[in-house]
């Protein structure tokens, strides 16, 4: 899973490879006690970007935009997606940054562009997996009654993949054929 966690967190999260995503060192925490695995100070948004930015709310929508931007254009940008994906074969990668505020900052914005990138399933896509691949229920009917009672209260997966609901019955799209189990689990697995 691709996680991400303030540098000054305590406890640490030391269940995965550790990658602190910030230009500039964490002030107050020495490299020992940060236990890192790297340091990607390539792959942070430029002083320029930052020093705009200023972690101030209003701009972060902006803000994001432009890091997307400079990733994209990012030499580095292309290994350390690789370098990602590698570690998440074996395990959890924790991006670390120093910034105060948590929702507002640009591990926020890597995660969200690892997430596209590499096609990671979020918590709520698992869950549905594992719903789907229940090992308890035999039965695929009774495991897609079991998928569409989840989805009920899941309108963000519902709209994610374009689905509806009539009854007991799962719909992709405009499409007039009810989903299988085998046709849903299709659908939230695909690349």
């Amino acid at each position: 899973m691709l996680k991400i966690e303030r540098i000054y967190s305590k406890p640490f999260d030391l269940d995965g490879y550790r990658i602190l995503v910030d230009r500039k060192w964490a002030r107050g925490i020495s490299k020992a006690d940060a236990k890192l695995d790297q340091w990607e100070k390539a792959i942070a948004p430029s002083t320029e970007l930052r020093e705009w930015f200023n972690h101030i709310d209003d701009r972060f929508d902006e803000f994001e935009r432009k890091y997307i931007d400079e990733l994209k254009q990012n030499p580095a940008t292309d290994d350390f997606v690789k370098l990602v994906a590698k570690k998440l074969q074996s395990g959890d990668v924790i991006l670390l940054y120093g910034a105060k505020n948590t929702a507002h900052n640009n591990a926020v914005v890597l995660k969200h562009y690892l997430t596209e990138r590499l096609h990671l399933t979020s918590r709520d896509d698992h869950s549905l997996i594992n719903l789907l691949y229940n090992d308890g229920q035999t039965n695929h009917d009774k495991r897609l009654n079991a998928a569409i009672d989840w989805l009920g209260n899941h309108p963000d997966v519902i709209d994610k993949y374009n689905l509806s609901i009539n009854g007991d019955k799962l719909y992709e799209g405009s499409k007039t054929k009810a989903l299988s189990h085998q046709e849903l689990l299709a659908l939230i697995t695909k690349d």
